[in-house]
């Protein structure tokens, strides 16, 4: 059987009878402490040995900032404001730079979702596991550095701007949307990883697609029409083009747009638990 997973995969819903599955919300809360333990393990091994640890969550976004600062804008000489802000160099940094720590947050999940199960195949044959909590643990690690990131935007973007927004606040709010659709993909990803090996590189692919296919160092205005409808289907777009109304702009998110960005992640993260729910117990006899 282990010879030949594609073909078993098909036969996984006729194999594995169905089971009562609990809610998300009840597992997150009672593996509460754990996901707590695994997430501050997880930081902590990225940074093992490092000279200066833990300070590289803050070094390298200043570090990324200051890049993008000087090749776009003293190499380049490029410009790009909205709201009717500045129209600076630093100001074309500060955009790029918000659109790309959501981009490397979104990456850095999908990337590992077709190895978190693969990669741990102990707590799948010897120790009985919650398998489910490893796809919140990679999104707790990305979501730290992507705060990180966005705090030390906002920092910059104050003392340039002389100007604090009650509209800031708004951000986590944009960001919780973005959060539910990405655990609900590690999920989905995470299952199918197991029995489709290459999906590991296809995600590569994926990542580096929807890079260039999201407003990262363009607007959303620059799209080709025939290219528009990726606004409904990019989980991205929305996410970034939100982001950059409420910290640059100065103004509320769109709350009709966010209602139905929410509505379609809350849809996919249930979609992602259920279906890893119900695969897990063919992970065994797979790997």
């Amino acid at each position: 059987m282990k010879s030949s997973t594609m073909g078993y995969f098909p036969r996984l819903l006729n194999e594995y009878p169905l089971k009562i599955i609990p809610s998300p919300m009840f597992v997150l809360w009672h593996n509460r402490r754990l996901i707590l333990l695994l997430t501050v393990r997880e930081l902590g091994s990225r940074f093992a040995g490092a000279l200066f640890g833990r300070l590289w969550l803050f070094i390298a976004p200043l570090v990324m900032l200051g890049m993008y600062a000087y090749f776009f804008g003293e190499i380049l000489q490029a410009k790009w404001s909205i709201g009717g802000g500045e129209d600076s160099l630093t100001s074309f940094a500060m955009l790029i730079f918000s659109g790309l720590i959501i981009h490397q947050f979104f990456s850095e999940c999908l990337i590992k979702a077709p190895d978190l199960v693969l990669s741990n195949p102990n707590y799948v044959k010897k120790v009985i596991f919650p398998l489910e909590i490893l796809a919140v643990v990679t999104l707790l690690s990305a979501v730290i550095q992507l705060f990180i990131g966005s705090f030390i935007l906002l920092l910059v973007f104050a003392i340039k701007n002389q100007v604090v927004s009650y509209s800031w606040l708004f951000f986590p709010l944009v960001c919780l949307p973005l959060f539910l659709l990405t655990i609900g993909l590690v999920w989905i990803f995470a299952a199918l990883g197991v029995f489709l090996r290459d999906l590991r590189q296809v995600m590569q692919f994926v990542s580096t697609l929807t890079l260039f296919m999201s407003p990262v160092f363009y607007p959303m205005d620059r799209l080709p029409e025939q290219l528009q409808f990726l606004t409904y289907v990019n989980p991205l777009i929305i996410a970034i083009e939100q982001t950059r109304m409420v910290i640059f702009q100065g103004v509320p998110p769109d709350w009709i747009v966010l209602g139905g960005y929410s509505a379609a992640s809350l849809l996919i993260f249930l979609i992602g638990y259920y279906f890893f729910m119900r695969s897990k117990s063919a992970f065994a006899d797979v790997l």
